[in-house]
């Protein structure tokens, strides 16, 4: 995973920090954490971030698809997706300011075969979020007011709509993974390799010939 420093330290500060934990949902919003001294104390401390690696309406779609949609040979598996057009997130009574395209792994319908992310940052997003104490830590306020499951992209959300948070409605900086590119591999393969079915990912994404 690429992650940069996210805070400034005191000079004499040795980063130091762990490996993000995988996403508590397997799809829609989720949580993942690390343990890090990346703040202006230097002190190691848990970092949560917001974590969203596949939609869930994919998952309930594909039976459908797979019944109406012939897949043509080595493209049944496409690994990594993005949005088609910008979006705002939505978690608990949070919005995001800006409007954000983000990406997202795909479903594949072959047996045994599942797609993850292989190569993702973190990146910090400010919300307005309504009902919430400005004084707590935002990593604190994630578990008790994300759904689990819930779509983390508010794609019906559209321009014009009535906003319902209130006028009064704080900023909060979340950390969010941020997703840079998805593989499709064999469930019990703990390294990519063609002779066990790897689903080779290039421009088109093709699986390998048997």
């Amino acid at each position: 995973m690429c992650d940069s420093q996210t805070a400034e330290q005191p000079s004499s500060c040795q980063p130091s920090f762990s490996r993000w934990s995988i996403c508590s949902s397997d799809c829609g919003a989720g949580l993942s954490s690390r343990r890090s001294n990346l703040n202006a104390r230097c002190t190691t401390d848990t970092e949560t971030r917001l974590c969203q690696t596949k939609r869930c309406s994919d998952k309930d779609q594909l039976g459908e698809k797979q019944k109406h949609h012939h897949l043509r040979r080595g493209h049944e598996c496409k690994a990594t997706h993005r949005l088609s057009t910008a979006v705002f997130l939505r978690f608990g009574p949070c919005r995001s300011k800006k409007r954000y395209r983000p990406k997202y792994c795909g479903v594949c319908p072959l047996p045994g075969i599942y797609c993850q992310p292989t190569l993702s940052t973190t990146v910090k997003v400010e919300f307005l979020c309504g009902g919430t104490d400005p004084s707590e830590n935002p990593g604190d306020l994630l578990p008790e007011i994300l759904e689990p499951g819930a779509d983390l992209w508010a794609d019906t959300f559209l321009e014009g709509q009535k906003d319902d948070l209130p006028p009064d409605a704080m900023t909060m900086t979340v950390l969010v993974q941020w997703i840079l590119k998805c593989r499709c591999l064999p469930t019990d393969a703990s390294e990519p390799t063609l002779s066990t079915g790897e689903v080779i990912l290039h421009r088109v994404h093709r699986t390998a010939a048997p």
